[in-house]
């Protein structure tokens, strides 16, 4: 995992300026994405996808599963891709666009939701800090 830390390092998890105020993902639907995540997950005990602790380490926390999470999905989407590309080579269209849809609702959107998660924790702790000053 540390090498996948060096290769996705802070400079990468950072909020890039377009992600800042959220538009672009509230326009790709991630909160309505988020909304029905929570409702399968609720009933369920999932590992690092709720918050456990309602603190600032918790959030701490939270933040650093949000970048493993991403990475993992990452990962997942770049084998799909090549898998898809792979499909189209030997002419099997239709089976590459329906894993290009599954990696889209699998992967892509939950990087997004990693992102637009990470992008509001860190709001709330940059005001802590502030407060904290």
């Amino acid at each position: 995992m540390n090498l996948l830390f060096k290769v996705f390092n802070d400079h990468y998890f950072r909020s890039k300026k377009f992600e800042q105020n959220n538009k672009i993902y509230n326009s790709l639907g991630i909160p309505i994405f988020k909304k029905l995540i929570m409702r399968m997950v609720k009933n369920k005990k999932v590992r690092n996808y709720n918050l456990m602790q309602f603190s600032i380490s918790g959030l701490k926390e939270f933040e650093y599963q949000s970048r493993i999470n991403e990475i993992k999905h990452i990962i997942i989407a770049i084998l799909m891709i090549f898998i898809s590309i792979g499909l189209c080579c030997v002419h099997s269209y239709i089976k590459a666009l329906l894993l290009l849809v599954m990696n889209i609702i699998l992967n892509i959107y939950p990087i997004c939701l990693q992102r637009y998660n990470r992008i509001r924790i860190n709001k709330i702790l940059n005001n802590k800090t502030l407060n904290n000053k």
